[in-house]
């Protein structure tokens, strides 16, 4: 190649035995007019990321080039990021994402590459790659999170409305996105918390669990929370919105039924029936306000108590 000092924008304007070629007068026999392309597709890195994510994309050319070549994004409003060297026809290119990308939406955003090589050939590799922009917390959706509370082995109910001692605790709920890892669940309640468990996962549904093993957990109500964290990096803590009342913890037996006060509760037998009963032998009993723990079940046995008869 001749001397780049003299330019022009015509073979007319150079001197005798040059042509004019990217803006230069240049020896036709040394003029090479092949444009520079990208040896393999541009590799990125990582794959998808949050706001402040520096991405690195790595560019390799299939010609020494004039200068390192640059990354045009395809935003909203455009934007040319620069590259550097790494080694002979290898490049680097570094984008940290702001979270304003496309209106804060990010998203799929695609890229050309511009190459200049030491002839001046110049191409754009239109649609080269793409950076993959995630600025949405994980969430839970809307009315997927359900609790079951099993009773402990000897527990006489079947349907528990607390979970009291030796109770396994399930909860369950959906993502609405894939995660990077397992959810962290923690139910928190007076002076205690509750790590579950995961049980199992089917897509992005997941079932959690804890046997109630404490000797005195906080009484009362708990919060059931998860910890998110999507493969962009984004985490989020979500409170379970969990049917009914919620978790409600109750390890604290009932006091004892009020038989000592008159008419509190009131026993009735007729042990050879009536009219009423057709013959058949009957026992009632009933009870006055006060007369047992607000919102207790209450069993009536006639004879040995079942839940501790051999």
């Amino acid at each position: 190649m001749c001397s780049s000092s003299f330019s022009c924008t015509d073979s007319s304007q150079c001197p005798s035995g040059l042509i004019c070629h990217s803006g230069f007068c240049l020896d036709p026999s040394k003029v090479d007019t092949v444009p520079p392309d990208l040896a393999a597709p541009p590799s990125v890195t990582p794959a998808i990321g949050k706001a402040g994510t520096s991405f690195q994309v790595a560019i390799t050319s299939t010609k020494d080039l004039l200068q390192p070549p640059s990354l045009v994004l395809g935003l909203d409003v455009p934007v040319e990021v620069p590259c550097a060297v790494v080694s002979g026809r290898s490049y680097a290119c570094t984008y940290v994402a702001t979270g304003l990308e496309n209106g804060g939406a990010g998203g799929t955003v695609s890229f050309d590459v511009k190459l200049l090589d030491t002839s001046f050939n110049q191409v754009t590799k239109r649609l080269a790659g793409v950076l993959r922009l995630d600025f949405q917390a994980p969430d839970v959706l809307p009315g997927s999170a359900s609790l079951v509370l099993v009773p402990a082995p000897g527990n006489p109910l079947r349907t528990l409305g607390a979970a009291g001692s030796g109770a396994t605790i399930q909860v369950a709920f959906t993502v609405d996105e894939v995660l990077a890892a397992d959810p962290v669940v923690v139910g928190s309640g007076v002076g205690t918390l509750l790590a579950f468990s995961k049980l199992s996962e089917a897509g992005q549904s997941y079932l959690y669990e804890y046997v109630l093993t404490d000797p005195s957990p906080g009484q009362g109500a708990y919060a059931v929370e998860a910890r998110l964290t999507d493969v962009a990096g984004n985490v989020a803590t979500r409170t379970l919105a969990l049917p009914g009342a919620g978790l409600v913890v109750d390890t604290v037996a009932p006091a004892a039924p009020a038989t000592t006060i008159p008419n509190a509760i009131v026993y009735q037998r007729i042990p050879w029936g009536s009219q009423g009963t057709g013959g058949d032998p009957l026992f009632a009993v009933t009870g006055a306000a006060g007369a047992v723990e607000a919102g207790a079940v209450v069993q009536v046995f006639d004879g040995p108590d079942p839940a501790t008869a051999a």
